[in-house]
């Protein structure tokens, strides 16, 4: 069967995407839902229509498709659709992005307005989108209800489509979008801040609540010209009154009236606080998110506290998540479990990478996320959550963004001060204070102690290292993280006794970590095929699982054969590179890298880690062509190829 797109079911598009289904077709193409064969998923694929280039020049609607992937790149959230890839096939321009198995408010709305408990749940998933993407500098400008599509549920997921027209803050954007959600500054053609976003909502939320628009008239002109010079209607609901004095300021005239994303988050998530548990009483003080922890019957607080103190440890995140969900099956809108939970969600699928699992793992650790933002914004915990499987999945600047809504909501927050000492110390910046008062403030705080060890062994302070490795070991003894660092030293220092003792100790031991260290040291020492080495790790690039952890593969072997002169070794810097990597200071403070610091290649890769990093901490304006420009030096004529390229493969 073929559609407006002319493509029919089953039929292969760009040699790797077999439709499954025609979705529907809009001003810029149709969109399909396909079998990405070659990752054997299932994804969205968007292909540009020929009408889209009719009286517009090639090289435009290009530029136009390149800033919608550039956009929605800048924002990593999980109530935003995220976009894969954009290529061309044939001369057809295409884009493939995350399927959401969902309808849209539109289609919801055929069907009438929405529960009141329902309308508030999906509008604090897309309040929390954008301020997503307002942190990341990005205006959506096309927000309503065709662009929110909602995953059926307990509570209902909403995710945020189509950035085809977003623009940065400042933008005028005059004639772009949909004219009935836009706000009076778009239509007087004024810069634009993410009030316009806020106020597109606002006309969603008054929609979803009452089935007709706020603004209502036979023509659009007629409903452009009642928003320019008529306030608006007071939401007709008169048992909600927070609820319609929160959807009024969003539809303030003056933009300046209205509350930002984050307000109007915050505003949200203590509505649907209040709407969510049974009618008991102590049900309405769990939901409302503000319990007394130490009041709870059966002592589901110290419980709750105790898995929680268990996440800084490895290797005890699936029972940590076992432990939540029996204090969830007696206390269902115990919001700070829900947040805990999607921290230990994260956690495991960071360390699940090599369990058969990993891609359940991480679907659902999304979906855990998701939830914890949608009913516990207010906690910090959630935001770390957030920040975590953002930093796994190698987008750093979206997790620093997020470590600092975290610390904005509790500023003596132990793990994201841990989290963000960490990335700070990977990308040279002074943080041994951080890591020292998130250690301070939380003993079990090991992570960012490690990251300073590591520091002080780049500098060649090793009696400083050594001091705060034996540090941790008093507080985890048989620490895994010491262990590892210590091994990782050994190949720095080239020095072969220690690792051959390593090897003689640790023969016994079927700990995968530990088992994953002595093969390295073997090939390190020469008793383990390199051959051999290359294949199993091949093997692991081959598994679902975060990007991070596969750029720390890319690493070990960078180092290993550095130290043995191999010449595979710059392509391993290389492949890190074209993952996500963002760790600046290995490249400056390896020992082991020393030979390849002045080959092109090592510089290229070196210009593009510190770019993430400058990105992170200083988002500029354009910062996707930026990137991309240092991006291009790894595949000019001549570079060093990567390793594995075609298998590198991973899901968030």
């Amino acid at each position: 069967m073929t559609n407006a797109g002319g493509m029919r079911e089953g039929e292969v598009f760009a040699g790797r995407y077999r439709i499954l289904e025609h979705l529907g077709d809009g001003g810029m193409g149709s969109v399909y839902r396909v079998e990405d064969e070659l990752l054997e998923e299932v994804v969205a694929l968007k292909v540009v229509s020929e009408a889209a280039h009719r009286g517009t020049d090639a090289d435009d609607v290009l530029a136009a498709q390149r800033r919608e992937v550039s956009m929605a790149r800048r924002v990593t959230h999980p109530n935003v659709a995220r976009v894969f890839d954009l290529g061309t096939d044939d001369g057809r321009l295409y884009i493939t992005m995350e399927y959401v198995p969902g309808s849209s408010l539109r289609q919801r709305l055929v069907r009438g307005r929405l529960a009141v408990v329902d309308l508030v749940a999906i509008g604090l998933q897309v309040a929390s989108a954008l301020v997503a993407a307002h942190d990341a500098g990005v205006l959506h400008l096309d927000l309503k209800p065709d662009n929110v599509l909602v995953i059926d549920g307990t509570t209902p997921r909403a995710v945020l489509i189509d950035f085809g027209i977003a623009r940065a803050f400042g933008a005028h954007a005059l004639g772009t979008g949909t004219p009935d959600f836009m706000s009076p500054e778009q239509l007087e053609d004024k810069p634009l801040g993410g009030a316009v976003d806020v106020y597109a909502l606002g006309l969603i939320l008054y929609e979803l609540a009452v089935g007709e628009r706020p603004f209502p008239g036979k023509t659009s002109m007629e409903r452009v010209t009642m928003r320019l010079f008529k306030p608006a209607p007071e939401l007709p609901l008169p048992d909600e009154p927070d609820l319609a004095a929160l959807v009024r300021s969003c539809l303030a005239r003056n933009p300046a009236d209205r509350p930002d994303a984050r307000s109007l988050a915050r505003g949200l998530a203590r509505i649907a606080a209040e709407k969510v548990g049974a009618p008991s009483k102590r049900e309405l003080c769990l939901a409302r998110g503000h319990p007394d922890l130490g009041s709870l019957p059966g002592g589901l607080g110290a419980r709750l506290a105790r898995a929680r103190r268990r996440l800084t440890r490895i290797g005890q995140e699936r029972d940590v998540v076992a432990e939540i969900d029996a204090v969830l099956a007696e206390a269902p809108e115990l919001v700070e479990a829900v947040s805990i939970r999607a921290l230990a969600m994260v956690r495991l699928w960071n360390r699940s990478f090599l369990e058969p699992d990993t891609a359940d793992v991480a679907d659902a650790a999304v979906e855990a996320v998701a939830r914890a933002t949608a009913v516990a914004p207010h906690l910090a915990d959630t935001h770390l959550a957030d920040a975590l499987i953002a930093d796994y999945s190698g987008d750093v600047a979206y997790a620093v963004r997020a470590l600092r809504r975290a610390l904005d909501r509790d500023p003596l927050h132990a793990f994201s001060h841990e989290v963000l000492g960490r990335i700070e110390l990977e990308a040279g910046l002074d943080s041994d204070g951080r890591v020292e008062l998130a250690h301070a403030l939380d003993e079990t705080q090991i992570g960012g102690l490690i990251a300073a060890a590591r520091e002080h062994l780049f500098r060649g302070e090793e009696e400083r290292a050594e001091s705060l490795l034996r540090r941790i070991e008093a507080i985890t003894p048989g620490s895994v993280e010491v262990s590892q660092l210590r091994t990782r030293h050994h190949v720095w220092s080239a020095d072969l006794a220690a690792a051959a003792d390593f090897l003689r100790r640790t023969e016994e031991v079927m700990i995968p970590i530990v088992r994953m260290q002595r093969m390295f040291l073997g090939a390190f020492l020469g008793s383990l095929p390199i051959a051999e080495i290359e294949r199993t790790v091949e093997f692991l690039l081959a598994k679902p699982g975060p990007p991070q952890r596969k750029c720390f593969l890319h690493q070990l072997m960078a180092e290993i054969l550095a130290s043995l002169g191999h010449a595979d070794a710059l392509a391993h810097v290389v492949s890190a590179v074209q993952l996500p990597m963002a760790d600046l200071r290995w490249f400056d403070g390896c020992a082991a890298l020393a030979p390849m610091r002045s080959e092109p290649a090592f510089l290229a890769a070196r210009a593009v880690v510190a770019r993430r990093i400058e990105l992170a901490f200083v988002p500029p304006v354009d910062e996707a062509e930026t990137l991309e420009t240092h991006l291009a030096l790894l595949d000019r004529p001549g570079a060093v190829p990567t390793v594995f390229a075609s298998r590198v493969r991973y899901r968030r």
